[in-house]
């Protein structure tokens, strides 16, 4: 059986493998060059952690490199709310890393890394009051006093599940 050849059918061939051996190749290369490592938005304008922990994180892709391969850092444009972001962390949607105060149920839920990010200062709490209620606060002198008050925490932190644990009322 004798083949009829096309003039150029040969080049045609050749180049039809040198596309799809540079196509995989490049490919291959660009999907291993560099890692993408999405997290949460800021909670709003003024939310100076965020840009803390982002930067942090930056810097730290950035000296690991060399070691384990180019990343850089992706922030969705849309709006999350904390819970949400780590819904998603959990159901591995969207988000790949975040950071947030801990629980018992976040660290059956996630995979926490254990870094003071914050030098241990995360856990350090200040008592703020409004300046007219001052001398009410004055007069405190037993936790059963204070107990009686309402004490305002951010919505689903942490913290919130030991005040309410102690017998105080949180809204």
């Amino acid at each position: 059986m004798h083949l009829k050849a096309y003039p150029g059918s040969f080049f045609q061939i050749c180049a039809t493998i040198f596309v799809l051996v540079f196509n995989t190749i490049f490919l291959s290369f660009t999907v291993r060059s560099e890692t993408t490592i999405n997290i949460r938005p800021a909670q709003g304008a003024g939310d100076a952690a965020h840009s803390y922990f982002s930067e942090l994180i930056t810097t730290i892709l950035n000296r690991t490199s060399s070691t384990y391969g180019l990343a850089k850092v992706n922030v969705p444009v849309e709006n999350l709310t904390q819970n949400r972001s780590l819904r998603l962390l959990k159901e591995g949607r969207r988000v790949d890393l975040n950071w947030a105060g801990i629980n018992l149920k976040r660290e059956q839920d996630l995979r926490p890394i254990r870094i003071p990010l914050n030098m241990g200062l995360l856990g350090y709490r200040l008592l703020v009051i409004r300046q007219d209620r001052l001398s009410e606060f004055d007069q405190i002198r037993t936790p059963d006093q204070l107990n009686k008050l309402i004490a305002c925490q951010g919505q689903y932190w942490p913290d919130s599940d030991i005040i309410e644990d102690n017998g105080y009322i949180v809204n």
